[in-house]
């Protein structure tokens, strides 16, 4: 009996002290719900993440304290929050979890998204912006989109005039934009009609999609302590054999540009050109796994987010058609139909500038910013944060948040004019904040504007049955069309001349 006792006690004892333990740890934290054993709150996720959390912003407020497993974290749902962070905490914040993906496909954290803030990354992202990102590479580059761009009109024309009216978007918009980066960063086009049989093509596309799914699904092993050494056995040595797979092709690619540099002094055309040649000035820093890693890195984030953004816009103006006709007025007026649209042009067409910010305030294809981790303690909101935490921003949460904007789920792109610093004051935070926002955001709206005002310009759109749009979200980490955007298109007859000579 005494030993039943002494059992029951000590039992007792460690249970008060995990209890006081956690009770002391918890003081000055953000507010949250219940947490349960093992999982935390990983049960509270039903639907769409961004969504659900944004239900729990409006019961403890804009900075919640989550469990995922036993990986703690802090979401932030205003601007006042997303501004104390990315100014007073943004070094602290300017790290990423540590996660299997970005372990296994990151080469062990090294690639831009992945790697801590420190000097490689600096130097990356740095190298990343001088040759693709800055102002005068992306003026550079337009002649290498404009072609992509015309591609695809004429490809829709073709198709229109030939009785094929019913167009399946999301595949025309995904092979445009594949080959407008890859065009970009190798002088390669593994997309579209005019490739298929290619080996090299079909194997590209097959990697890419094979790692697109490794990234967006979460690992149990990240949050679930218990399922970590299975998540590594088996979806870890997964990633590693893709990421061979992958390092053997982008090598292929590497060494094959290299040799024509090299027999006929190839002048730099695509980004990979112009790596190589810093390689021959910075060899230390620019070696081919480096040049790799910034490739590999350009092409798993640019082609997602930009496709995603099309497919809401159109079916927002099919089921506006009085905005789209504004816009269409808009253009002609400034570009006539004698051409084109051409990016040069963005400048003058501000509805069709505000259509895409309105379409990604209401839809950002990310509508959880990446996520942070603390690398110190610190405080937001007036609430402790301690080192490791991830640190979330729910986009959706506050660009969709009625106290900040008036009737948010309307499609209202003159809101933007009425309201022009609405952009300025962390209201609209599509890509991101602070030091480790997304570096590509220029070259995505110049593509996205330019796509849509190209289709507004040369066709009539209407949904398939005149029945309107179905606008339903697919659940998950990200904000694609539930349902892939079918449309019928039918050439505009002032523009036809100029579509029968592209």
């Amino acid at each position: 009996m005494d030993t039943i006792n002494l059992f029951f006690l000590v039992i007792t004892f460690f249970i008060t002290l995990k209890l006081v333990s956690t009770w002391w740890e918890s003081r000055g934290k953000p507010p949250g719900p219940f947490a349960l054993p093992f999982i935390g709150h990983l049960h509270l996720i039903t639907s769409s993440f961004a969504i659900d959390l944004a239900k729990l912003a409006d019961r403890y407020g804009p900075v919640i304290f989550l469990r995922f497993g036993s990986r703690p974290a802090v979401v932030v749902s205003s601007p006042s929050a997303v501004e104390e962070c990315f100014s007073k905490n943004d070094v602290v914040l300017a790290n990423r979890p540590q996660l299997l993906v970005g372990n296994c496909l990151g080469d062990n954290f090294t690639y831009l998204g992945w790697a801590p803030y420190g000097s490689h990354w600096r130097n990356v992202r740095r190298s990343a912006n001088t040759e693709l990102f800055a102002t005068g590479r992306l003026n550079y580059y337009a002649a290498v989109r404009e072609p992509e761009f015309n591609s695809f009109v004429k490809h829709l024309f073709r198709r229109s005039v030939g009785g094929h009216r019913e167009v399946h978007l999301r595949k025309a918009f995904v092979d445009l934009i594949s080959n407008c980066l890859l065009a970009m960063l190798l002088g390669k086009r593994y997309y579209g009609e005019d490739v298929e049989g290619s080996e090299d093509a079909k194997l590209f596309q097959e990697l890419t999609e094979e790692s697109l799914r490794f990234i967006i699904t979460p690992s149990l092993g990240d949050y679930l302590p218990l399922f970590r050494w299975i998540d590594r056995q088996w979806t870890g040595k997964k990633m590693t054999t893709l990421a061979r797979k992958r390092d053997a092709f982008m090598q292929r690619l590497i060494d094959e540009r290299r040799k024509m540099q090299e027999n006929g002094g190839v002048e730099a055309k695509c980004v990979l050109d112009a790596l190589l040649s810093n390689q021959s000035e910075d060899p230390d820093f620019y070696t081919d796994r480096t040049i790799k890693g910034i490739i590999e890195a350009l092409l798993a984030a640019g082609v997602d987010t930009v496709y995603y953004t099309l497919e809401w816009g159109l079916a927002l103006l099919i089921n506006n058609p009085n905005i789209m006709k504004k816009a269409r007025d808009e253009i002609d007026f400034h570009v006539g139909h004698d051409r084109m649209i051409q990016e040069s042009d963005l400048p003058k067409l501000s509805l069709l500038n505000d259509i895409i910010n309105e379409t990604l305030r209401m839809y950002p294809p990310a509508p959880l910013a990446i996520p942070h981790e603390a690398a110190e303690d610190c405080t937001i909101g007036g609430f402790k944060v301690r080192r490791g935490t991830m640190v979330m921003v729910n986009i959706l949460a506050i660009q969709t948040d009625p106290k900040l904007w008036e009737d948010p789920w309307s499609f209202k792109p003159e809101r933007f004019k009425a309201d022009a610093e609405a952009k300025g004051r962390l209201k609209w935070l599509v890509f991101g904040h602070g030091r480790r926002s997304c570096p590509g955001a220029a070259m995505a709206l110049r593509e996205m504007t330019t796509i849509l005002g190209a289709l507004i310009h040369c066709f009539e759109w209407e949904s398939v049955g005149d029945k309107k749009m179905d606008m339903n979200v697919n659940a998950g980490f990200f904000m694609p069309r539930a349902n892939p955007l079918v449309a019928v298109c039918e050439p505009r007859k002032p523009m036809i001349d100029v579509l029968s000579k592209l």
